[in-house]
Formats: structure tokens, C-alpha cells, sequence
């Protein structure tokens, strides 16, 4: 009888435990695929990025979300166009090695958009100091030194204008 009532008791504990489990587990998921997400013309991903570079902890992942917001379909929204217009200036000028990183090694970006971008920057202050950190390296293979040129051209551009 005792173990009859144990049964009783331990079948509806473990479907308990099994349900909750299943429940954080697809709640847990869910949450991940959330922040992986690099979405187009995201103005919440450029807000974190600032925020990212004012506590000097921008990572490789949220700079590659960040240039995969950029596509010529911003243009259509203001907040995003003038916000992340600046976030770019900050990028180049504070994370160099990263910024080319990330252009290197995911082609799937928008280079030539991002080009763009960067040759029709608002700040424009620092820009022949920033231009410096883009030269060519002894040891910087064809790719990177065609990314570093390509930046450094936009960065120039940006003072014509």
C-alpha cells in the first residue's frame, strides 16, 4: 500500500519537474535566438553599441550585429541614419582591429554600404589621426590591406564633404 501512495506521489512530482524543465529550456532558447538576431536598420542594437563603446566593452559579436544593420533601406529612417552614422565614427576610431576583423572575415556584410556610410560621416573630428590607425601593417595579408585602404578612402571622402 505504502508504495502504491509513493508511486501516487512521485508520478505527479516528475511530471512536474519534466513539464518545468521543458518550459525553461524552450524559454532559454527562445531568449538566445532573441539576442543573436542581427536585424536591419536596428536602432536598439546602434543604442547598445554606443553604450558598448561608452563603457569601452564593445565585443566582436555586437560589432558585427551592429555593421549588419547597415543596408541602403535605412535611409528611410531618420533616427537610425543620424544614430548610427555616429556610432560608425566612434567604431572607427576607437576599434580599429576589430572593425576590420569583422569586415574580413564575414562577407555576408554590406562592405560597400558601410563604405559608403563612412565616406558621408557627420563627426569628422580626429579624422587624419583616425585615417592613421588604417595603414597598412608589415604582416597584413591582400584582404586586409584592401579593407584597411577602402576604409581609409571613406574616411577621406568624409572630409571633402
Amino acid at each position: 500500500m505504502k508504495s502504491n501512495i509513493n508511486k501516487l506521489i512521485l508520478i505527479p512530482v516528475i511530471l512536474l519537474i519534466c513539464i518545468n524543465s521543458y518550459g525553461q529550456a524552450k524559454g532559454k532558447h527562445k531568449t538566445v535566438k532573441k539576442t543573436d538576431a542581427c536585424q536591419v536598420c536596428d536602432v536598439k542594437m546602434v543604442i547598445s553599441t554606443e553604450d558598448s563603446i561608452k563603457a569601452n566593452s564593445l565585443s566582436k559579436s555586437q560589432l558585427y550585429c551592429f555593421l549588419k544593420g547597415f543596408n541602403s533601406i535605412c535611409v528611410r529612417n531618420d533616427e537610425y541614419s543620424a544614430r548610427s552614422n555616429m556610432v560608425l565614427y566612434y567604431v572607427a576610431k576607437g576599434y580599429p582591429e576589430e572593425f576590420v576583423d569583422v569586415l574580413l572575415n564575414h562577407k555576408e556584410l554590406k562592405t560597400n554600404y558601410i563604405y559608403s556610410e563612412l565616406s558621408n560621416l557627420l563627426i569628422i573630428n580626429d579624422m587624419e589621426e583616425i585615417m592613421q590607425k588604417y595603414k597598412p601593417q608589415q604582416g597584413d595579408d591582400q584582404k586586409k590591406k584592401m579593407i584597411k585602404a577602402n576604409i581609409s578612402q571613406s574616411l577621406k571622402k568624409s572630409l571633402t564633404k
